[in-house]
C-alpha cells in the first residue's frame, strides 16, 4: 500500500523536501556504499558502530549456547503456549524475554509481549484503514517539521535508515501518532522507539506497537516532562534504599537524579551497545516499568564496581586537591583506568562516569543477570510511583 499518498498535502510536501535536502546535502544516507555491516545492520565504518564491535569483541562460548537455548525454548513456547492458562503463558514468555530473544523472532515477541497483535474484533483492513485516516490529517506544521528534521538523525549508524523508504516510513509512524495523540503529539526520544519498531515489523505492525508502548509511557513525552521527572525521582528512591554507597557518592557530587533523563526517555538507546539494548528491550516490553528500574540501577551498580579511591583525612571532598590525588590515582591505576569506581570520584569525573557507564559493558548477559539480581517489590515500586505523582503536583 502506498502510505505516503495518504498523507495531508503539508506533511507529504515537507517529507519529499527532506529527502531532496538529504540526497544534496547527505548522500551517504540516500546511497551509501553496502559494504563492512555487521549482524544488526552497523556500519563499520562509522565510529558510532563501536558499541556493536564492543559485543562482537567479547562475544564468548556462554553467549552462544545461551542463544541456542533461547532458540529452544521459543519453539517450545509456540507450540505449547496457546494450550497453556493466561498466567503460565505470561511466565513462559516472560522467561523467553529474560533469556534473549533470538534475532529472528524478535517481530512475533515483541508484539505478543506489548499485546499490539489484532484484537478479536480487528482486521489487517480496518488497521489500515485508521492508519490512512490518520496520516491524512492535518496536525500542527511545527510538530511535522519538527518530525521531519529527526528521520535521520534517530539510527544514523543502522544501514537499515540508510534508505528513503525506511526513513519515510519512521516520519510516517511518528505523524500518525502525534495525530492519533494531539496532546502529546512528537517529542525527541520518540524516534528510536518508532525506528527499532521498524526495524523489526512492517510499517502498520509498528505503528500499533508503538501505540500500545506510548499508551503505558507517553507520560515521559509530556511538555513538563512529568513522568521523566517521576522516573527520575523514584530511580533516586530506589538507589539511596539498595546501593547507599553510590547514592551518597552521587549526592556529594550535588548531581541532580535528572541525569538519568535520557536513559528513560530514549529507553537506553543511547547508554547501551546495541546487543545488550535489545536485551534490555526484550524485558522492558514484556515487564514494563520494572524492567525498565533494574536496568537503570544495573547501570549505577556498574559505575560503582571497581577502584575506589580513598580520599585522605586532611583532604575536603571536591577541592583542588582532592582533584588533583585523584587524577594521580587515575593515572597509576594503569590497565584498569577504565575499572574505577564513582565512589569518591569529584564531581566533574562523576558526571562523565555516569554519561558513559553503559559503553563499557561487554557481556550481554552478566548485565541482565544483575538486572535481575536486583529485587524490590512491585507494590513498593508502585508506592514510589504513587508519592511522586503527588510530589510533581
Amino acid at each position: 500500500m502506498d502510505y505516503n499518498s495518504m498523507l495531508d498535502k503539508f506533511s507529504k510536501q515537507q517529507l519529499d523536501e527532506r529527502l531532496i535536502y538529504l540526497k544534496d546535502t547527505k548522500p551517504e544516507i540516500i546511497t551509501p556504499q553496502l559494504n563492512q555491516l555487521d549482524q544488526y545492520g552497523f556500519i563499520q565504518s562509522n565510529s558510532k558502530s563501536k558499541q556493536s564491535q564492543i559485543y562482537y569483541s567479547t562475544l564468548n562460548v556462554q553467549d552462544i549456547q545461551s542463544s541456542h537455548n533461547s532458540d529452544k525454548k521459543v519453539q517450545h513456547y509456540l507450540n505449547t503456549y496457546k494450550k497453556l492458562s493466561a498466567s503460565k503463558q505470561y511466565d513462559l514468555l516472560k522467561q523467553i524475554c529474560r533469556n534473549g530473544i533470538p534475532n529472528n523472532y524478535r517481530n512475533f515477541f515483541w508484539q505478543q509481549a506489548l499485546h499490539s497483535f489484532p484484537s478479536d474484533n480487528e482486521t489487517i483492513e480496518s488497521r489500515e484503514q485508521v492508519y490512512s485516516e490518520l496520516l491524512g490529517q492535518g496536525i500542527e506544521d511545527i510538530v511535522i517539521i519538527q518530525i521531519n528534521k529527526d528521520i535521520d538523525r534517530t539510527m544514523p549508524s543502522i544501514q537499515y535508515f540508510y534508505n528513503p523508504s525506511m526513513l519515510q516510513a519512521l516520519f510516517r509512524v511518528l505523524k500518525a501518532y502525534a495525530s492519533y495523540n494531539i496532546q502529546i503529539s512528537y517529542c525527541q526520544g520518540m524516534g528510536f522507539i518508532a525506528a527499532i519498531f521498524i526495524y523489526y515489523m512492517t510499517e502498520i505492525d509498528s505503528f500499533y506497537a508503538f501505540k500500545v508502548f506510548m499508551d503505558k509511557f507517553n507520560d515521559m513525552y509530556r511538555r513538563d516532562m512529568k513522568g521523566t521527572h517521576i522516573r527520575c525521582e523514584v530511580f533516586e528512591k530506589l538507589i539511596q534504599k539498595l546501593f547507599p554507597t553510590a547514592f551518597k557518592a552521587i549526592q556529594k557530587n550535588q548531581i541532580n537524579f535528572l541525569f538519568a533523563a535520557p536513559w528513560f526517555m530514549t529507553l537506553f538507546s543511547y547508554s547501551l551497545p546495541f546487543p545488550v539494548l535489545l536485551r534490555v528491550l526484550d524485558m522492558i516490553f514484556c515487564e514494563g516499568e520494572k524492567a525498565l528500574f533494574r536496568a537503570a540501577i544495573a547501570l549505577i551498580q556498574q559505575a560503582s564496581y571497581g577502584l575506589v579511591f580513598h580520599l585522605p583525612k586532611n583532604v575536603s571532598f571536591n577541592s583542588d586537591n582532592h582533584s588533583e590525588l585523584f587524577d594521580k590515582f587515575r593515572k597509576n591505576a594503569g590497565p584498569q583506568h577504565d575499572n574505577i569506581s564513582i565512589i569518591n570520584m569529584p564531581e566533574i569525573d562523576c558526571r562523565l562516569a555516569l554519561q558513559g557507564i553503559g559503553s563499557g559493558i561487554k557481556n550481554q548477559n552478566q548485565f541482565i543477570q544483575s538486572c535481575l539480581k536486583i529485587k524490590f517489590k512491585s507494590c513498593y515500586l508502585q508506592q514510589l510511583i504513587d508519592e511522586a505523582k503527588q510530589n510533581f503536583k
